[in-house]
């Protein structure tokens, strides 16, 4: 949605969810825009709940409570917000709902699936102190991304679009910190394999 166009609030309309069913309705939604550039007039708009940012993210600014659905109908306030990478925010807002390390990775770049299937933190951490396996995964996104650096550059940008947002909202989550410096180290060493190959 364009950034001078927003609306202070969108209304929603609801269906009637099954008896048995309590719905968990947002919140708010997020125009969320990028902080980089003053030229981009777009905002994308996120979904969320208010408690789930306030819990994890120390520098967000505080939302107002929002109404009530009255007749059907859901009016959440739209809050602008400006980081560094809207497309890193939304990942960032799907790690704060499933806390699910294995999607953070994929989110940056590819790695083996037997890799990402049932990642925990202790695998990352020790992953970290493992030589081999790092090697292994830096040649398997070598190999994945055809030795190519500009495609390699790409992924190393997204790293770093990741972390600049993390410190931007204060999201201060250990798992999340450690799968963020274990994928500078893959594609740090996926980069300099691609050198060596080159040479």
């Amino acid at each position: 949605m364009p950034k001078s166009h927003l609306p202070p609030s969108l209304s929603i309309p609801l269906r009637a969810p099954p008896s048995r069913v309590t719905p968990t309705y947002p919140t708010h939604v997020l125009a969320v825009s990028s902080s980089r550039s003053s030229h981009d007039s777009q905002a994308i708009m996120v979904p969320v709940h208010s408690l789930v940012l306030a819990a994890q993210c120390a520098r967000f600014p505080e939302l107002r409570t929002p109404s009530m659905p009255v007749s059907h109908t859901l009016t959440l306030p739209v809050i602008p917000i400006a980081v560094p990478s809207p497309a890193a925010f939304t990942v960032l807002r799907s790690f704060m709902y499933d806390h699910r390390l294995d999607s953070v990775l994929k989110a940056l770049f590819p790695l083996p699936a037997n890799f990402l299937a049932n990642l925990s933190h202790s695998t990352v951490r020790a992953t970290m102190t493992s030589g081999q396996v790092l090697h292994q995964l830096s040649l398997y996104l070598c190999e994945a991304s055809k030795y190519d650096l500009q495609t390699l550059t790409k992924h190393t940008a997204h790293v770093k679009d990741l972390w600049q947002d993390m410190v931007t909202l204060g999201l201060f989550d250990t798992e999340l910190w450690d799968t963020i410096d274990l994928a500078w180290e893959i594609v740090l060493g996926a980069m300099n394999l691609a050198v060596v190959m080159r040479q």
